[in-house]
């Protein structure tokens, strides 16, 4: 029978904590991009913003790029 009330572990090591935190930070900022790109689109944020959150968000990039290859690459351990 499912017990509904026992907690249940997304982790059971650092490493796997690691990458779940990395995975739900990547989350956030894919979400974020979304409603600025539909407040860009509808005019609620200047041009001047927009540039300014490009600027941020291509050094944000690099990183991005860092943790998912750290999180797809089969030789590093999970």
């Amino acid at each position: 029978m499912l017990n509904l009330d026992e907690e249940v572990r997304l982790y059971t090591n650092n490493a796997e904590r690691e990458r779940l935190e990395s995975q739900a930070t990547l989350f956030g900022i894919i979400v974020a991009l979304e409603f600025l790109e539909r407040a860009y689109v509808r005019d609620s944020i200047t041009a001047l913003e927009w540039v300014v959150f490009q600027t941020s968000a291509d050094s944000a990039d690099s990183e991005l790029d860092v943790t998912l290859r750290l999180d797809t690459d089969p030789r590093v351990p999970s």
